[in-house]
């Protein structure tokens, strides 16, 4: 789970490492969740196709809701 509050912004250069990054959780079987997402970057990962690679579910408005969803997966 990361806390993306703090990311202001997503150049070309970001969006491919997070491309990247992606690949290797896939590969490891571990989804990606993101807390706190700001607009502005939610709609530029929307532009690039990595919202849909995400998964809209995975997108939480705080930190404790991506912890709740993570215990929730796990315990069901």
């Amino acid at each position: 789970m990361l806390d993306a509050e703090g990311i202001v912004d997503m150049d070309i250069t970001g969006a491919e490492t997070l491309d990247e990054l992606l690949d290797g959780l896939e590969e490891r079987g571990i989804r990606l969740v993101l807390a706190r997402t700001r607009t502005a970057l939610r709609d530029t990962l929307r532009r690039l196709d990595l919202e849909e690679r995400i998964g809209p579910e995975n997108f939480h408005l705080r930190v404790r809701d991506a912890v709740a969803a993570f215990s929730d997966r796990a315990s069901g």
